[in-house]
């Protein structure tokens, strides 16, 4: 992250567990879901994403995903209602209410 107040190689993965939960949350204020912009070396090989409608495992399906996401949304708004870290710091829980604009030739 650009100016953030991180102190990390973004090239490199995360050197702490401390390190890897600041830029996960870095990547959530970011609105990484939706701009595409994901520290990609945040995340586990084997991480697990989901939500109420979809779950997979692994960080090159994610990033993919993203990738095909992105060419569908034309705005989008996106507030963060909860953030949650399990007591061991393996788990990052969040809760997101977000407003998409699809590129569809209706709007639902």
């Amino acid at each position: 992250p650009k100016g953030d107040d991180v102190d990390a190689d973004l090239s490199q993965p995360p050197k702490s567990l401390k390190e890897a939960l600041r830029r996960i949350e870095l990547d959530n204020e970011r609105q990484y879901f939706l701009s595409g912009e994901v520290d990609v070396l945040a995340y586990d090989e084997d991480c697990v994403f989901a939500d109420p409608f979809v779950s997979f495992s692994g960080r090159k399906r994610f990033v993919d995903n993203l990738a095909n996401l992105g060419s569908f949304i034309t705005k989008y708004d996106a507030r963060m209602l909860g953030y949650d870290v399990s007591d061991d710091g393996t788990t990052v829980t969040t809760k997101v209410m977000v407003k998409l604009e699809l590129n569809l030739p209706w709007k639902p």
